[in-house]
């Protein structure tokens, strides 16, 4: 693995065990607040992957198919993610109002409060 690839793996694991954390104990406790922040964690995630494969398939030279280049890629790639978001944050709105129509409460307890610390 080259070394500028590093911090990147390393952010995307981090995000992977944070996101997995904050789903299970939002599952748990019902807590959407922690089920929605997990699922931010998780399209951070998909994010830097999509961006990363964005950039390194953008930044090939032209050749007898592209003889332009593949910069566009990377218009495309940042299309995805911004779907993508568009999806997830509809989701969570979707679900939160749901919630408060319906009068949905929670208890909030020590474990949740770490979670959300982290």
């Amino acid at each position: 693995m080259e070394e500028v690839h590093k911090p990147l793996v390393v952010s995307i694991f981090g995000n992977i065990l944070l996101a997995i954390l904050k789903v299970f104990v939002g599952f748990l406790y019902s807590s959407l607040a922690l089920i929605s922040d997990g699922i931010h964690s998780l399209s951070d995630v998909v994010t830097s992957i999509v961006g990363y494969l964005g950039v390194k398939i953008s930044s090939k030279p032209a050749d007898r198919t592209h003889p332009f280049g593949h910069s566009r890629f990377e218009s495309l790639f940042a299309f995805f993610i911004g779907m993508a978001l568009f999806l997830v944050a509809y989701e969570i709105g979707r679900d939160a109002l749901e919630r408060i129509f319906v009068g949905y409460t929670i208890e909030v307890n020590s474990l949740m409060l770490a979670v959300v610390v982290l």
